[in-house]
């Protein structure tokens, strides 16, 4: 499937994922590209980043930060089948920090109890 919009909380909070795919589960696909630095194909989280262009991709309106919350909210309302967000990423740099941002971010969710299950991994 192409993009696909998901809302939780009656449509209160929305998400568009790149990709739904089946596998018993349905998991929700979020690619790296979408936090691409300058067009020129750039990882934002590959260490080589200004450190302003990392702040604005984590904390801005729309950011990863948010970004993630709003996918945890989708996988927790029963209305959607969406179990888990995979998370493609560029790089090993890239899968080393989003995956520790990713850690912290879901310990503050389950905290709420609201668990964000996810999975990261480098696209080949």
């Amino acid at each position: 499937m192409g993009e696909l919009l998901l809302s939780a909380d009656d449509g209160a909070i929305q998400v568009w994922v790149d990709r739904v795919r089946y596998s018993r589960v349905l998991h929700a696909g979020i690619a790296e590209a979408d936090f691409l630095s300058g067009g020129g194909g750039v990882s934002v989280y590959d260490g080589t980043a200004h450190p302003f262009a990392v702040d604005a991709a984590l904390h801005g309106p729309r950011g990863f930060d948010d970004l993630m919350r709003r996918y945890a909210a989708v996988i927790n309302d029963a209305s959607n089948p969406v179990v888990r967000v995979d998370v493609m990423v560029s790089t090993p740099a890239a899968k080393k920090f989003l995956g520790a941002r990713l850690r912290r971010i879901a310990r503050e969710l389950a905290s709420q109890r609201m668990p964000l299950r996810y999975v990261i991994k480098v696209q080949r």
